[in-house]
């Protein structure tokens, strides 16, 4: 049968069976409440079961720690030189664990933080609760001061605050290791025991120094033989913040040690390297190992030729550049400008001092001019105010004797570069017509050279210029080299005086052609007749040289003999011979004419090649063979 409300269950007889399905109810409910109850059985029988068994790991863990400690002490007994310690690691404060030391070895080991006796559970991480017990123990949140920010020098007191997140009790004397350069001083436990803040007190010491302070590492807080621990006596937990990091105390605080003086680093000029000139001004840069203060006007002296400059400081105070201003002046003369000596700074009455403290005057010591940091290592600069004066007349032609044609180079040197325009002149002394020697070449030199061509008739025997004012622009100009605005001075060293063309070299000019002076004869007055020898000689105005067989035409009746060049080459006598011949005769023998001296197809010339002029005196004349001698023929 169906009903409305679901399926309903019939006995055999199509009656619908209700006690049954009530039964049925009913004994499923029964079962839910045996179950339940079965579950309750065996959790607590698992419960009774976990406290037995802890119980039993109790009581096995109580035997061990009761055996342990009779084997400690029985190892006492025989170890009556070991001391029991807890010996808690530097730097891994959670691996703290008992250990026997001997007894030499026990204030060691109490200097870094161990105690006597067996570790605790909270040091060995054995306390109550699920965790380890480590992230109990004390430890650093911060580091800072409670000193204002600014700048400390020798015999200050700096106060270091060290934060704990707990509050910790502190024995002994436990110190905290700062960097303050070239030695790392220590600030030692003043006060904060019993707080969550100690106190570390730093006494600022001569040579100590630091831009921002800051402890060394994150391990420089160390006990010193003390201890640091809470009130459950668990060591504190020492790792500082890194230092710079957030909580540090170089993080926290702004804190400057200055104990040492300024020094002076480096020396230059921020002006660009190059030449100045008078009037130009130089800013010469001092710069300092840290900031300076300034006061008054120091100073510091430049080499700068005849007369060195004290230059005044200008600006820089507060910082760690100072600029001293050097105006150059007239006569003012350097290659590479530098300060005179490594102690040319001076105060001049006045203050340089370190900014930080205004108490620790500046070493004032300079690089050695020239040396690495120095101005004149630094820079090039050079100065240059003085006129070019010339230094010394020579020639790049070599000693010697010239003639016409020739070209001498003279060589005139100043006593620095110089720029030439237009054709300055040198006036030579060449004999009857004192020559001109143009400029040539040497324009940004300090060397330039003037070309004198030589030219007929000029004669010297050690060529020089004609006076020391010999030197002339003729509308040109010469000035120096490095600024173009100083003239030089032409003003010459004294013809024939060291310095001069003639001291230095020894050049002959010779463009003179030798001439005959005189027509005689080594022959006595007298008669001569048929085969006898006439021996006539030719003076010349200088030593000739001779080549082939010139010869002299004589008036010797209806036949005009030769007279034959015989000897005399090299010297300013020719010696001609004639040989009278039959039917010659003469009342007083003299050659035929002014032009009776011909070369015959050879030379004679002097010793540059001048070719010798071969005019004879007239006939009879003065000089000649004739007036000088009566020999008849």
């Amino acid at each position: 049968m169906f009903s409305m409300g679901g399926t309903v269950s019939a006995d055999k007889g199509g009656i619908p069976n209700e006690h049954a399905n009530k039964n049925k109810s009913g004994n499923q409910s029964d079962d839910e409440d045996s179950s339940d109850d079965n579950k309750v059985k065996q959790n607590k029988g698992n419960k009774e079961k976990k406290e037995k068994e802890k119980e039993e790991k109790d009581k096995e863990k109580k035997e061990k720690k009761e055996k342990k400690e009779k084997k400690e002490r029985e190892q006492g007994k025989k170890n009556k030189k070991k001391t029991l310690v807890c010996h808690i690691p530097p730097g891994n404060l959670d691996n703290a664990h008992t250990i026997w030391i001997s007894n030499k070895a026990v204030a060691k080991h109490l200097a870094h933080g161990d105690h006597v006796g067996r570790c605790t559970a909270n040091e060995t991480g054995g306390g109550s609760g699920s965790g380890t017990g480590n992230e109990n123990k004390p430890k650093v949140s911060s580091v800072s001061s409670p000193a204002a920010n600014g700048s400390y020098h020798s015999g200050n007191s700096v106060s270091i605050t060290v934060s704990f997140n707990k509050s910790v009790t502190v024995t002994g004397s436990p110190k905290l290791q700062l960097e303050t350069g070239a030695t790392d001083r220590f600030a030692t436990f003043a006060t904060g025991s019993g707080t969550n803040t100690l106190t570390f007190n730093y006494l600022v010491q001569a040579g100590d120094s630091s831009g921002d302070l800051d402890y060394l590492s994150t391990n420089a807080l160390t006990l010193n033989a003390g201890t640091i621990r809470d009130t459950a006596n668990m060591n504190a937990n020492l790792t500082l913040p890194a230092p710079g990091a957030a909580n540090s105390l170089g993080s926290n605080k702004n804190i400057t040690i200055s104990t040492t003086n300024p020094v002076v680093s480096s020396v230059s000029s921020a002006n660009a390297n190059g030449e100045y000139v008078a009037g130009n001004n130089i800013a010469i840069t001092v710069t300092f190992s840290e900031q300076v203060t300034v006061s008054g006007t120091p100073q510091i002296q430049l080499e700068t030729g005849p007369t060195d400059r004290q230059v005044n400081y200008a600006s820089g105070s507060g910082t760690n550049t100072l600029t001293f201003n050097y105006v150059v002046q007239a006569g003012d003369t350097t290659n590479d400008l530098d300060y005179v000596s490594a102690s040319s700074l001076t105060l001049n009455g006045g203050t340089i001092k370190d900014t930080a403290t205004n108490t620790n005057n500046a070493a004032l010591t300079l690089p050695v001019p020239g040396a690495l940091n120095s101005l004149g290592a630094n820079k090039n600069i050079v100065i240059d105010t003085v006129s070019p004066v010339v230094t010394n007349v020579s020639a790049s032609t070599a000693n010697g004797a010239y003639n016409a044609g020739d070209t001498i180079e003279i060589t005139v040197t100043f006593s620095q570069a110089v720029i030439v325009t237009g054709t300055p002149q040198l006036l030579l002394e060449t004999g009857t017509t004192d020559r001109q020697s143009n400029y040539a070449s040497g324009s940004s030199t300090s060397t330039l050279t003037f070309n004198y061509i030589v030219q007929p008739g000029d004669s010297t025997g050690d060529l020089d210029y004609l006076t020391n004012t010999s030197l002339t622009l003729n509308s040109g100009t010469i000035k120096d080299a490095a600024t173009n605005t100083n003239n030089a001075a032409l003003a010459l060293a004294s013809p024939g005086a060291a310095g001069s063309l003639g001291a230095n070299k020894n050049i002959v000019i010779d463009a003179v052609a030798p001439t005959v002076t005189n027509v005689s004869s080594t022959n006595a007055d007298g008669s001569y007749n048929v085969g006898q020898d006439i021996v006539v000689t030719v003076t010349f105005s200088e030593n000739v040289n001779v080549s082939g067989v010139p010869r002299l035409l004589l008036e010797t009746g209806s036949t005009d003999r030769y007279a034959t060049f015989v000897s005399g080459s090299g010297t300013s006598i020719l010696t001609f011979n004639y040989q009278i011949q039959v039917a010659d005769a003469t009342a007083d023998l003299d050659y035929f004419s002014t032009t009776s001296l011909d070369l015959n197809g050879g030379t004679i010339n002097d010793a540059v090649s001048n070719n010798a002029v071969l005019t004879l005196p007239v006939p009879g004349a003065a000089g000649s063979l004739g007036a000088n001698k009566n020999i008849v023929i």
